[in-house]
């Protein structure tokens, strides 16, 4: 303190730690940058060019040309210019409105221009594509955080947070918010990206996805169900080979008791029957313990019916899924309405007085109506009544239908070329609009 005790005396700070802080709290910087120091020049169109820029790289920052309104061949020279006074690393920033964007990245390219920032609204996706691809890497302006979210999705390699404050530019947020907003978002989705890495799912958490992960977590129980289905099959197979195995032994010894019992038979076997006895006793008394082992003996384990649940099913069933609707009456109405309509202003609707028919014959029908020029797909609606000689000529005719006017629907109309009307249809349809 001074003597009067009001003004602080200054602090002696040890420079290397305060060096080695701002080296430790600049390495993300530096390493993504290449420089010694994580200061970026600010991209301002005609002041930075190539001096200002080499001037920057030069003293350990990074420098960025500002192309602005250049066009390619100027973009080139002043790429050119700017390599031949440095050779330390710094970037191109590109306004995504320029015509001749996707030029301009291949200038780029062509100087192998390590960092590409891309300014002036949300970039296309083929530029982004294309910069990424010819291994640039990639920075991209957020003045606001929903444009920033779809920067970070898009995998952009770095973000320059543009606030309220930054020149010429109008935005709600100042840098310092703006920023720790970021900050939260990319850590959130640093820790999901090492959420679904460690978990091996996409979908972890309702927060992901609501209604994925109710898909998810269906598919995971069904999987989880037939793998022990799988495993309760295996089980069964063991099963049946060890009484398969079982059966095998005692059909084997049964072969045996039908040799001993032919052999025993025979007029003229000349050797001591009990022998042949005691050997058939003792293979009935194999088979009684094989029968036990397996479980086939009466009351065993297995001498029943067994079910073998694999799981995956549906208790009662699938269920129907019914897509049909049911339209109310005026809506119907109105349709027919217009179906009319349609063939009215097509040419296509015909009013007869009747649809008499001499004798009933299709021979005699299809010459009146060739006649008429409506011979080939024709729907005819009569009155409440059909005409019987009509239907009886007209059921030859592949291309004729024939409807009653109670049956007259907006479905035939349309899918028939011509539409014949009679008189008593008429009469009937324009009762039935009329309610």
């Amino acid at each position: 303190m001074s003597g009067e005790g009001l003004i602080a005396e200054p602090r002696a700070v040890h420079p290397t730690a305060g060096h080695a802080r701002l080296k430790e709290l600049m390495h993300r910087g530096t390493e993504f940058l290449g420089c010694d120091v994580a200061i970026m020049g600010g991209a301002m169109s005609w002041v930075s060019e190539r001096n200002l820029v080499s001037a920057i790289s030069n003293a350990g920052g990074f420098g960025v040309i500002a192309c602005g309104a250049m066009g390619p061949e100027l973009l080139d020279t002043e790429i050119a210019e700017t390599k031949a006074r440095t050779t330390r690393p710094f970037g191109v920033n590109l306004i995504t409105m320029h015509p001749q964007l996707d030029e301009l990245i291949d200038v780029c390219a062509r100087h192998d221009v390590g960092h590409v920032v891309l300014a002036g609204g949300r970039p296309p996706g083929w530029a982004m594509e294309k910069i990424k691809a010819r291994g640039a890497k990639l920075m991209a302006f957020a003045p606001a955080m929903a444009l920033a979210k779809k920067l970070m999705r898009s995998n952009v390699d770095a973000l320059v947070i543009e606030g309220m404050e930054a020149g010429g530019h109008i935005g709600p947020v100042s840098t310092s918010v703006l920023a720790q907003e970021n900050l939260r978002v990319n850590s959130f989705f640093q820790s999901q990206t090492i959420q679904r890495l460690t978990s091996g799912f996409r979908i972890n958490s309702s927060g992901d996805d609501a209604a994925g992960l109710a898909v998810a977590n269906k598919y995971r129980s069904d999987i989880a169900s037939l793998q022990q289905g799988v495993r309760n099959a295996n089980d069964g197979i063991s099963v049946l080979q060890i009484v398969d195995g079982g059966l095998n032994n005692i059909s084997k010894t049964v072969d045996r008791l039908s040799t001993l019992a032919t052999q025993s038979a025979s007029a003229i076997f000349s050797g001591n029957r009990d022998t042949l006895n005691q050997e058939f006793q003792s293979l009935l008394a194999e088979i009684t313990r094989q029968a036990n082992n397996i479980g086939l003996s009466s009351g065993g384990k297995y001498n029943t019916i067994n079910t073998i649940f694999i799981g995956g099913g549906k208790a009662h069933g699938p269920r129907a899924r019914i897509f049909s609707s049911n339209l109310n009456k005026k809506v119907r109405q109105l349709g027919l309405k217009m179906a009319l309509s349609s063939k009215a202003k097509d040419g296509k609707l015909v009013v007869v007085d009747n649809l008499d028919v001499a004798e009933g014959k299709t021979k005699t029908l299809k010459a009146q109506l060739g006649k008429l020029g409506f011979d080939k797909n024709a729907l005819v609606i009569d009155g409440d009544a059909l005409n019987v000689g009509f239907a009886r000529a007209s059921s030859n005719l592949e291309s004729i239908n024939l409807l009653p006017a109670i049956g007259a629907n907006v479905y035939d109309i349309m899918r028939h070329e011509t539409l014949v009307l009679t008189r008593a249809a008429v009469e009937k349809l324009e009762a039935r609009f009329n309610g």
